[in-house]
């Protein structure tokens, strides 16, 4: 059975949303014995159902991108007091001989060093 050339057989929404009233324009496509407008043709709306989900696939990675790189940049910093402890140990030789014992404020800070740069490169201390 096929569908001589006329109107469009898509039904289309009320504005109100309560009802529908046929498409009324005229005939491009006959897809499924059926004739559709171009807007309406069951192929033109994959299509733009392919396009739409590309373009949220397209946005949902770069937002994932965005979150992971600004939850990257937390890690990073999280490191930072560590760090600039290790540092201040290692900048001021005169904590050392205040101590009395030269090998054990290097070593602390050498440890401190090692753990914050194993958290650094996602590795446990």
């Amino acid at each position: 059975m096929t569908t001589t050339l006329g109107k469009c057989s898509e039904p289309v929404d009320n504005p109100g949303g309560w009802s529908s009233h046929p498409c009324g324009k005229r005939v491009t496509v006959i897809e499924n014995d059926k004739g559709y407008c171009t807007r309406h043709s069951p192929a033109y709306k994959a299509r733009k159902q392919r396009e739409r989900h590309q373009r949220y696939e397209a946005e949902r990675a770069a937002s994932k991108a965005i979150a992971d790189a600004a939850a990257e940049q937390r890690r990073r910093a999280a490191c930072y007091p560590e760090l600039l402890a290790a540092l201040e140990i290692f900048a001021d030789p005169a904590t050392w001989l205040k101590q009395g014992n030269t090998h054990a404020i290097p070593v602390k800070a050498t440890l401190i060093a090692q753990a914050a740069i194993a958290r650094a490169k996602k590795e446990t201390p």
